[in-house]
């Protein structure tokens, strides 16, 4: 499964969702041997998230808009070859331009 199918979440200007960083909250029991992680891990739509594929930085709530969603959709189209007669450069700069 990816990071988009799990968690709804990819980059809106590369479309990618292999390689994504987002600023969580996570409860943890500190103990003289370390720490152990408690509980679930968490994140608001404020949170702040960095696409390491385009190097770009957002916020979660970007990471799960509609653009992001597009961007996910018109990269699946490309790389199955549906959009291969377009080049991916130029997709990409289209959705640059709506931001």
């Amino acid at each position: 499964m990816t990071v988009f199918e799990i968690h709804g979440l990819c980059c809106p200007k590369c479309g990618r969702d292999d390689n994504l960083r987002v600023q969580a909250t996570v409860l943890v029991e500190l103990t003289g041997a370390g720490c152990v992680t408690q509980g679930d891990t968490e994140w608001l739509p404020e949170s702040g998230a960095y696409c390491n594929n385009c190097e770009t930085d957002l916020t979660v709530a970007q990471l799960s808009g509609r653009e992001a969603q597009m961007a996910h959709l018109l990269r699946g189209l490309y790389e199955s070859d549906s959009l291969a007669p377009f080049d991916l450069d130029r997709i990409e700069e289209l959705l640059d331009d709506r931001t």
